[in-house]
């Protein structure tokens, strides 16, 4: 996709990305789901600050985990509502949990507004974009050898939802 030989809607069926910050650390993540045609596996990117330097970065390190999967009555999406991003790294023995839940909606829209034309869309090419944008709590907690040593929860949050698929 970087060369522009494939079409971003073609690849991806939907993503979370988040920014957020709290005590010392900021983050800025994503899950990427692909479309079954691109293997319907999940990329994810994580990227965790102290004192702004890089601390962790590495996504073979990270698990990415969705829950409370709820109906969107608006987009008519699945929507998780609360979010896991967990970093392990065994050569510190420090491992990050980034945990990120919803609050409220910020935005809820298609990007195809005309409802006859985005059935029309729906109906014969499976494109159906919608995009979600939240305000929620994040919360951290970082552990050594798995005794907590850190924890911080903060409202400077905000993540998104963009659909591309069904």
């Amino acid at each position: 996709h970087n060369w522009g030989n494939k079409a971003l809607t073609k690849l991806i069926h939907h993503w979370y990305w988040f920014r957020g910050k709290v005590g010392p650390y900021n983050g800025i993540g994503s899950n990427i789901i692909t479309n079954p045609e691109s293997g319907n596996q999940d990329l994810d990117v994580i990227g965790i600050m102290k004192d702004g330097k890089i601390i962790a970065d590495d996504p073979e390190l990270l698990e990415v985990y969705r829950k409370a999967d709820l109906y969107n009555p608006i987009t008519e999406k699945r929507i998780s509502e609360k979010l896991l991003f967990i970093y392990r790294d065994q050569t510190t023995g420090i491992d990050y949990e980034l945990i990120l839940e919803k609050e409220s909606s910020l935005l809820d829209v298609f990007l195809i507004s005309n409802g006859l034309l985005r059935w029309i869309v729906r109906t014969i090419s499976d494109f159906s974009p919608a995009y979600h944008r939240y305000k929620g709590e994040l919360k951290l907690r970082v552990f050594k050898e798995g005794q907590l040593i850190e924890s911080y929860s903060g409202k400077d949050l905000v993540w998104e939802l963009m659909y591309f698929g069904n």
